[in-house]
């Protein structure tokens, strides 16, 4: 697997510094990728992992869009998530450096509350356009129309 999205795409769309080790920050892309990503089928990240011959099938508004901003924030969500957090010998340690102060849970609940946010967003819309792209129809909440019986509601008048 070529590796489409690097932390140089991550700038754009949250506030992460380029320093953060690819090893810290890859198993994340990754991550999002397998779980987030599911709506794009192997034909679609096949295509994507060529060398730009997809720039003219139209999947390369596709992926400017909606999937790069998608894949980034997903995993940033899944960074956030773990940040701090280090699985050592004697257990699962969460690490402060001491010349910071630690992010509270409160607040790593609120970042990650805003990510899950924007990512719902962008799979939304990720999801429509891929339905374009596909030419299916689009889907709709809106079932049909029940039909209305005579009698039911309203003004009614009886014989006596």
């Amino acid at each position: 697997m070529s590796q489409i999205l690097t932390k140089a795409d991550f700038p754009e769309f949250v506030p992460f510094s380029l320093n953060i080790g690819d090893h810290l920050l890859n198993p994340h892309i990754r991550d999002a990728r397998t779980f987030d990503l599911g709506m794009l089928s192997a034909a679609d990240w096949l295509a994507l992992e060529q060398p730009r011959p997809w720039q003219v099938t139209g999947l390369e508004t596709l992926y400017q869009e909606f999937i790069r901003p998608l894949w980034v924030l997903e995993s940033a969500r899944r960074f956030l998530l773990w940040h701090g957090t280090h699985i050592t010998g004697s257990g699962v340690d969460d690490i402060a450096d001491p010349d910071h102060r630690p992010v509270s849970g409160q607040r790593r609940a609120e970042l990650k509350a805003d990510l899950e946010t924007k990512c719902s967003y962008y799979r939304n819309r990720l999801d429509a356009a891929l339905r374009a792209y596909r030419g299916a129809a689009p889907a709709t909440t809106c079932g049909p129309a029940r039909p209305r019986r005579r009698g039911k509601g309203g003004f009614t008048l009886h014989a006596v």
